[in-house]
């Protein structure tokens, strides 16, 4: 290498040794805070209720930072409440006077999501019915009643309003608490998942038969056509499903 080319080389050594450090300068650190979505449906039909639960909502989300944060549905109607529309809720705060009231919607959709083996969120009541108001009840005989009349309506809970005064924290805790600490994961609206047979059942547990030449029974795994295919190489006659 000739001696006028290892200044140029430096330089360029030390160009890239610049650019490089510059790029690990501007590279954002990578965020190890915990995230998670809480997401919530709210069914009621007075706009200004919508507006309100949101506004705490908001509220909540800035005062948590990103951990965890509240995504807000709404609906208007019972009777729109659908299996679909609670796919991935974790929550539903659901009115009891609408056109079609709380209790009536949520008991179709129980009837739905069993037949159709859907495990739906949990319900909270959100209502000015004395009945349902079992979070926040300081005294214990009216808690007790409310809890017993809430729980016959399939609501786990109640509370009279969603606000900045009466915020959705201690809802989430009361889920909390009756529901356990995972609940987010192990209540959200999804189907519940199919168990898949075995592909291949134990040959101890269940067993065939062929009757080959000179009535000598042999034991072949389940599968039809291994059996066939196994007969025929044994030069079988007949296939009998009969079991030992």
């Amino acid at each position: 290498m000739s001696r006028k080319c290892k200044p140029l080389i430096s330089f360029l050594l030390l160009i890239a040794n610049i650019c490089f450090a510059q790029e690990l300068e501007l590279k954002p650190e990578p965020s190890y805070a915990p995230t998670r979505i809480i997401n919530v449906l709210l069914v009621d039909d007075t706009p200004l209720n919508c507006t309100v639960a949101g506004l705490s909502i908001e509220k909540y989300n800035k005062r948590r930072g990103c951990s965890p944060e509240i995504h807000i549905k709404f609906l208007d109607d019972g009777s729109k409440i659908t299996l679909e529309n609670l796919l991935g809720i974790n929550l539903v705060l659901c009115d009891i006077t609408m056109p079609q009231s709380g209790p009536d919607a949520l008991k179709r959709i129980l009837k739905e999501a069993k037949k159709e083996k859907f495990s739906p969120p949990p319900f909270v009541a959100i209502t000015n019915e004395s009945e349902y108001h079992n979070i926040g009840e300081k005294n214990p005989r009216k808690h007790a009643a409310a809890l017993a009349y809430a729980k016959a309506q399939d609501f786990i809970g109640g509370r009279s309003k969603v606000s900045i005064l009466f915020p959705v924290d201690n809802i989430l805790t009361y889920c909390d608490e009756k529901l356990g600490s995972d609940w987010l994961t192990t209540h959200v609206g999804q189907y519940k998942p199919v168990i898949a047979a075995k592909k291949e059942m134990d040959l101890d547990a269940t067993e065939s038969s062929i009757t080959a030449d000179g009535h000598e029974t042999l034991r072949i795994e389940i599968n039809w056509w291994r059996s066939l295919l196994y007969g025929c190489t044994c030069g079988t006659k007949r296939i009998s499903t009969a079991t030992n």
